[in-house]
C-alpha cells in the first residue's frame, strides 16, 4: 500500500471519527449548536462556531491554510474565487447539529475539490453561447457530478454524507410542472446528478432527450474526465436542449454544491497576474509611457552598472525596438512574471493515455523533455441535416469548386509496348512478325497499357478550436464557418484519391492538450465524418506546439510523396500556464521546423489581421495568407488547396 500523505491522514481521521463519541472532535461539534442567533431555528450551526474545525478539512484536503468567510446574507449558497471560500453564515438543513455540521463540511470539500481539479480555470467559457444562463447551468451540474466522483473516490468517509445531502437536496427541489421544456429538461438532468432517477411527468421529448443524454454522460464519467470534458458535453447537451425552444428559466443549485462563479475566479487569476515587483532601493522609479517600444530584458540583478534611473512598465510587449530615451543609465525592467526556474515533470496520472511531446525553451535554447500530454478526443456529434444544409447555403459554390477540382483528377498516359495492357499494340505486333520473318527472336511487349499520372499527396489540416473561434463575424460564429469549409473541402476531395485527414486542437495548460478526430487518413468521408463536422465547436486555449508535432507525426508515417499541413487559425499561440509571447511563437517555429525537416511542407490560412506581427518568423513569408474577412473562408480554403498540391 502507497505511503499516504499527512494532511490526506488527517482528513480521513476527520471523516472517520464519530460525532456522538467523547472525543475532542465530538465535544466541538456538539457544541456548535449551542451557537445560535435570531434567525437561525434550532439546531442549526453557524459558520463562526465551526470555523475551526473545518479550518482542520481544509489543512487535510489542501496541505495549507484555507481562507474560510461568511457569505453575504443574499449569497445562501457556497461558492469560492478559488482563493476563498464562501460559506453560508449557518446551515440549519436538518434538525440535528451534526447534520447540519456535516452538510457544512461537505459543501467546503465541494469548493476545495473544485479549485484542485480545475472546475474554475476555464476562461470566460460561456461568452460565445446566446443563452449564458443555459450553458453556465448545464456545466455546473456536469461539472459537479464529476467533482462528487472525485470526493467519493479520495475520501470514502464522506459518500454517506455526500448520498444523504443528493436525497435531501432532490427531495428539496421545486415543482417545475408549468416550466418551459429547456428548463424541464436541465432539472432532469440535475436529479441525474444527484444520483436520482428522472422526475415523473416529462413530456416525451424532454424525456428522450434526458435519457440519450444520460448515456453521454454515463460514458463520460465512467472514464477521468476534466473540466474540459464537462464543458464539452455541456456545449453538446446546450446543442441538444436548444431545439427544444421557448425561454430557458435559470434552475436553483442543490443546496450544498453552491454556485460555480467562474468570473470571481477569473478575476483572482487577473489581480495576481498584476501583482507588483519588488523594485530596488533608492532608485527612481518612473512608469514607461504607454506608446514606448521597449526591449524585453533581463532582471537587474545580472545588471553590474548603477541605474540612475528605472523605467517599470507592466506587461511589456515583444518587440526588438528599444525606447528612444534609453541610455546607458536607463535600465527597461520586465516586470512581467517569470517562469518557475523549477521544471515539474508530468506525473503518471498526467501521462495516462497520453502522447508525450517535448516543447522548445526559447529562453534557454534548449528542450523540455517529456513536457506536454496530448491526447486525441472524440467529437460529439452534430446534426444529421448539418452538411446537406451547408451544400444547399453554398450550391452555386460547390459546384464551381467540384469543376477545379474535376480538372486535378489523374490523367492517363498510353504506355506501348507493355507485356500486358487493355489493348494490342499494333505496331509492336507487326514488328514482331517481321522480326519472326527475318529469322529473328520476335518481341514480346506488344500491349498498351494505360497509366494514370497519381498525385500521391496526403495533407493534414489542424483546425483552431480555442475559445476565440466562438466569436461572432456579423451573423456567424468564427467556429461555424471553419465547418462550413470543411465540408466544402471534403466535397472537393472526393474527385480525388489524395489522403487527407482532418483534426481540431485546443489546450488548457501543456497537461491538457487535446486534438480532436475529425477524418483520419484512411478513413472514409462517411456519415460518422459527417456528423463530427457538424459537431466542432469552441474549447480553450492554443498550445499550437503539440498537435503540430502530432500531425507531424501522422503525415511522416504516410508513404505520401508529397506531404502537406494546413492550419487554419484565428490567432496566435498561447495558453493559461505561460505559453505566449515570443515562447510561444518559437517553439511552434521549432515545430513547424521538425516538420520540415521530415520533408511535410507547412501553411497558415488565418484570419487575425495582425499575424503579419508574427507569422512571418513561424511559416516564413511565403508560407501563409490573412483572410480580411472570414466569410471568405469556405471559398478561400478549396482554392488554397488546389494552388499548394498542384506546384
Amino acid at each position: 500500500m502507497a505511503k499516504a500523505s499527512q494532511p490526506s491522514l488527517l482528513l480521513r481521521v476527520l471523516d472517520l471519527l464519530p460525532v456522538s463519541d467523547e472525543s475532542w472532535i465530538g465535544r466541538q461539534v456538539r457544541a456548535l449548536g449551542g451557537h445560535t442567533n435570531n434567525t437561525m431555528p434550532p439546531g442549526g450551526v453557524t459558520l463562526k462556531s465551526a470555523e475551526r474545525v473545518l479550518s482542520l478539512v481544509g489543512i487535510g484536503l489542501t496541505g495549507e491554510s484555507v481562507q474560510l468567510r461568511a457569505a453575504r446574507p443574499q449569497d445562501v449558497s457556497p461558492f469560492t474565487d478559488s482563493k476563498t471560500v464562501y460559506l453560508p453564515p449557518f446551515v440549519a438543513e436538518f434538525a440535528e447539529p451534526d447534520r447540519n455540521f456535516r452538510l457544512m463540511k461537505l459543501m467546503l470539500v465541494h469548493q476545495l475539490t473544485q479549485i484542485r481539479n480545475g472546475s474554475l480555470e476555464l476562461v470566460n467559457p460561456f461568452a460565445t453561447f446566446p443563452d449564458t444562463e443555459l450553458i453556465a447551468d448545464l456545466y455546473a451540474l456536469v461539472e459537479a457530478a464529476r467533482v462528487e466522483r472525485l470526493i467519493i473516490a479520495d475520501y470514502r468517509g464522506l459518500a454517506a454524507d455526500l448520498a444523504a445531502a443528493q436525497a435531501d437536496a432532490a427531495a428539496k427541489r421545486p415543482p417545475f410542472v408549468k416550466a418551459t421544456a429547456r428548463t424541464q429538461a436541465v432539472e432532469a438532468l440535475l436529479h441525474w446528478s444527484l444520483s436520482m432517477p428522472l422526475p415523473a411527468g416529462l413530456p416525451g421529448k424532454v424525456q428522450t432527450l434526458a435519457l440519450d443524454a444520460i448515456h453521454v454522460l454515463d460514458e463520460t464519467m465512467a472514464g477521468t474526465p476534466r473540466a474540459i470534458d464537462s464543458m464539452r458535453i455541456a456545449a453538446y447537451l446546450y446543442q441538444r436542449i436548444d431545439r427544444l425552444g421557448g425561454f430557458y428559466k435559470p434552475i436553483q443549485p442543490a443546496h450544498y454544491r453552491g454556485n460555480m462563479r467562474l468570473e470571481l475566479a477569473a478575476a483572482v487569476l487577473e489581480e495576481t497576474r498584476r501583482r507588483k515587483p519588488l523594485r530596488p532601493n533608492n532608485i527612481q522609479v518612473e512608469t514607461a509611457p504607454p506608446s514606448l517600444a521597449v526591449r524585453r530584458s533581463e532582471l537587474t540583478d545580472d545588471v553590474d552598472v548603477t541605474p540612475s534611473k528605472v523605467v517599470v512598465r507592466e506587461q511589456l510587449r515583444s518587440t526588438d525596438v528599444v525606447g528612444s530615451e534609453s541610455d546607458e543609465q536607463t535600465i527597461w525592467l520586465d516586470v512581467t512574471p517569470k517562469r518557475a526556474a523549477i521544471e515539474v515533470a508530468l506525473n503518471e496520472a498526467e501521462r495516462a493515455g497520453a502522447f508525450i511531446y517535448d516543447e522548445w525553451d526559447s529562453e534557454n535554447n534548449r528542450y523540455k523533455l517529456r513536457w506536454c500530454a496530448l491526447r486525441e478526443r472524440a467529437v460529439a456529434p452534430g446534426p444529421a441535416e448539418y452538411v446537406e444544409s451547408v451544400l444547399q447555403k453554398h450550391r452555386g459554390l460547390v459546384a464551381n469548386i467540384k469543376r477545379q477540382f474535376d480538372a486535378l483528377r489523374p490523367e492517363y498516359r498510353r504506355l506501348y509496348k507493355q507485356p500486358d495492357g487493355e489493348d494490342i499494340d499494333l505496331d509492336s505486333v507487326v514488328e514482331a512478325y517481321a522480326d519472326r520473318l527475318a529469322g529473328a527472336t520476335p518481341g514480346e511487349n506488344l500491349y498498351i497499357a494505360r497509366h494514370a499520372n497519381r498525385r500521391d499527396i496526403g495533407v493534414a489540416f489542424l483546425v483552431d478550436l480555442s475559445g476565440s473561434a466562438g466569436g461572432w463575424v456579423r451573423n456567424m460564429r468564427i467556429v461555424d464557418v471553419e465547418r462550413e469549409s470543411l465540408v466544402l473541402i471534403c466535397e472537393a476531395l472526393q474527385l480525388l484519391n489524395d489522403r487527407y485527414a482532418i483534426y481540431g486542437f485546443s489546450s488548457s495548460t501543456r497537461k491538457q492538450c487535446d486534438v480532436f478526430l475529425v477524418k483520419d487518413f484512411g478513413e472514409a468521408y462517411n456519415i460518422d465524418v459527417r456528423l463530427r463536422i457538424g459537431g466542432l465547436n469552441t474549447y480553450s486555449y492554443t498550445r499550437m506546439g503539440p498537435p503540430i508535432r502530432h500531425l507531424t507525426r501522422k503525415l511522416d508515417a504516410l508513404d505520401s510523396r508529397v506531404k502537406l499541413l494546413i492550419l487554419l487559425s484565428d490567432g496566435k499561440p498561447n495558453d493559461f500556464d505561460g505559453y505566449a509571447g515570443r515562447y510561444a511563437v518559437e517553439d511552434t517555429r521549432q515545430a513547424l521546423n521538425e516538420a520540415r525537416s521530415r520533408g511535410i511542407r507547412t501553411y497558415c490560412l488565418t484570419i487575425d489581421t495582425r499575424a503579419r506581427e508574427y507569422l512571418p518568423q513561424m511559416f516564413g513569408e511565403t508560407g501563409y495568407s490573412i483572410l480580411d474577412d472570414v466569410e471568405k473562408l469556405p471559398a478561400r480554403l478549396p482554392d488554397l488547396y488546389r494552388r499548394l498540391t498542384t506546384r
